[in-house]
């Protein structure tokens, strides 16, 4: 065997015997039992300056540069990228990330987020838990009560705050030894075939949560709403629900991002639509929908182009009507508009020149 290939295995089982000797994860937790059951997995200790981890329940967070667990009492007000829009009180809330279905807990907080990643929901798709940064560290914000949860399931806030640690500390070294190894052996093999010589770069690996979007049943109800009324509004569903617009807008924010519904300004309003392939059907029923919107356009098609001021002479409208329903339909595509001196004539594309 090529004596590259014998070092590449002999690394490999080094990264597995090595393991298990690991130490375990410094955790500073204020107050120390924030959460039971903590040192069976990590080493806790007394000061902050000399943790990989803290975790706060309550009080200020600690100045040490240790990335932190923030529970919802103590996350400070710059915090990047997440807003606590108001707070609940009552109601059995449970907390899902992956692997994981802990709670109940009855306070909570609706959190608005614009940035970083989140790591656990709570049952109706809200964020629970957000890896977003502070002051230069990377920090985890919990939109419930930490020590509210170690009281009602104290073994699963002992697991889930296990996870969120996680998602905290840097890459295993002995995986790391082990991804190096594997990208050595594609090198290896790679010379033996003589291909061009690859530099030994490791790859990170990724730990990929795919999660279904329509899980959660209120956002089910949006996206089933969305596409039986496309072109509705985040604050119509919001009412047709009878749900918050928060919650509303935070649902829908999610579900566009994974690509089952898609958004477009129209008119100073974001309307939704269901779908990519049918986004065009979907602009013309929701234009079309307007009586208002439908007589200008067939009016339009029959006798275009004509100024604001004929329109609003052909259809008995207000100027003002007719120039905000034409700059929608201009904004969807579905006219055109030229200067012909002084006049705005508008069209519909095959009318035009």
């Amino acid at each position: 065997m090529d004596s590259r290939v014998t070092a590449i295995f002999a690394l490999i089982l080094v990264a597995s015997l090595l393991k298990p000797a690991l130490a375990a994860p410094r955790v500073f937790a204020q107050p120390p039992d924030v959460v039971p059951g903590l040192g069976r997995e990590l080493l806790l200790v007394d000061d902050p300056s000399g943790a990989d981890v803290i975790v706060v329940g309550s009080g200020p967070v600690p100045e040490a540069d240790a990335p932190a667990v923030i529970s919802l009492d103590a996350i400070p007000r710059d915090v990047e990228g997440v807003r606590i829009a108001s707070v609940e009180e009552g109601g059995l809330h449970r907390i899902e990330a992956p692997g994981l279905s802990v709670g109940p807990i009855s306070r909570r907080a609706l959190a608005a987020v614009s940035g970083g990643s989140v790591l656990a929901e709570f049952e109706d798709g809200f964020p629970a838990a957000v890896l977003t940064s502070w002051r230069g560290r990377p920090v985890v914000v919990l939109a419930f009560d930490l020590t509210e949860l170690s009281r009602s399931d104290p073994d699963g806030a002992s697991e889930l705050a296990l996870y969120l640690i996680s998602q905290l500390l840097p890459p295993d070294p002995a995986l790391a030894l082990a991804v190096v190894s594997t990208a050595a052996l594609g090198v290896s093999l790679l010379d033996r075939l003589r291909r061009p010589r690859l530099p030994p770069i490791p790859i990170p690996l990724l730990k990929v949560v795919v999660r279904d979007p329509l899980k959660s049943p209120i956002r089910r109800r949006i996206y089933q709403l969305v596409v039986s009324r496309p072109g509705i509004s985040a604050s119509d569903v919001a009412d047709a629900l009878q749900i918050s617009r928060a919650s509303s807008s935070w649902h829908l924010s999610l579900l566009e991002r994974t690509g089952l519904i898609r958004s477009t300004l129209i008119g100073g309003r974001r309307r939704i639509f269901f779908s990519p392939s049918s986004e065009r059907e979907a602009l013309v029923n929701f234009a079309l929908a307007s009586p208002t919107r439908s007589a200008i356009y067939s009016l339009l098609r029959e006798r275009g182009p004509l100024c604001i001021r004929e329109i609003a002479r052909s259809l008995g409208f207000s100027t003002e009507t007719v120039k905000r329903n034409v700059d929608v339909l201009e904004a969807l595509g579905m006219v055109r508009s030229r200067r012909a001196g002084r006049k705005r004539l508008i069209f519909v594309e095959s009318d035009g020149e």
